[in-house]
């Protein structure tokens, strides 16, 4: 060791290197499971917009709040190897250069289900469970109108969330539920004529 110039700087750029990526992971973990405390109805009190008391907070002994936690998954896209093992070589036309010949294919730009229970996700809660859960009441009071998604100033406070579509009143996801579901079920299902 006594033949590397600079041994103690390099020593001390390496250590001061790996504190400030070992500081970064606890930030990171800790935002994580932060996160993961609001998003899943933890105690705590995640944030909800604003500093002001209730915004989101739960006081102590209370029981925590449950929030909506709407997943929206990506489709699994193939590799080229995947696709092209799949088109083989009976389809040479859509070859062209190690590659697709774009003119030659049908891109699907989106996809969906809407029909008398919503999407799909709301369809399936009410044929599997004959009820919708939370995420459920949120998604359909969403789409038949009776809630909205508000961003900026609410009651003289910075508000980011849903907001009751007649009044503008905030509603919390805990409370959609028992708000709104009787005039969801009224507004959505199949209606014999």
């Amino acid at each position: 060791l006594h033949t590397v110039p600079n041994l103690n700087t390099i020593t001390t750029a390496l250590r001061s290197s790996l504190l400030a990526e070992a500081e970064l992971r606890r930030a990171l973990r800790a935002e994580q499971a932060s996160e993961q405390q609001a998003t899943a109805g933890g105690g705590g009190g995640g944030w909800r917009g604003g500093a002001g008391a209730g915004a989101g907070a739960v006081a102590d002994g209370e029981p925590p709040r449950a929030r909506a936690n709407i997943v929206y998954p990506f489709p699994e896209l193939k590799s080229y190897e995947d696709l092209h093992a799949q088109i083989g070589a009976s389809s040479s036309a859509l070859l062209r250069d190690g590659g697709l010949e774009l003119s030659r294919v049908v891109v699907v730009t989106g996809y969906g289900e809407v029909g008398p229970w919503g999407s799909a996700r709301t369809r399936w809660e009410m044929e599997a469970q004959g009820t919708f859960s939370l995420e459920g009441c949120v998604e359909m009071a969403w789409l038949v109108g009776l809630i909205r998604y508000y961003e900026g100033v609410n009651g003289g406070e910075f508000y980011s969330g849903w907001v009751d579509s007649e009044s503008g009143a905030r509603v919390e996801d805990h409370e959609v539920k028992e708000r709104y579901e009787a005039k969801i079920l009224e507004r959505a299902g199949i209606r014999f004529i």
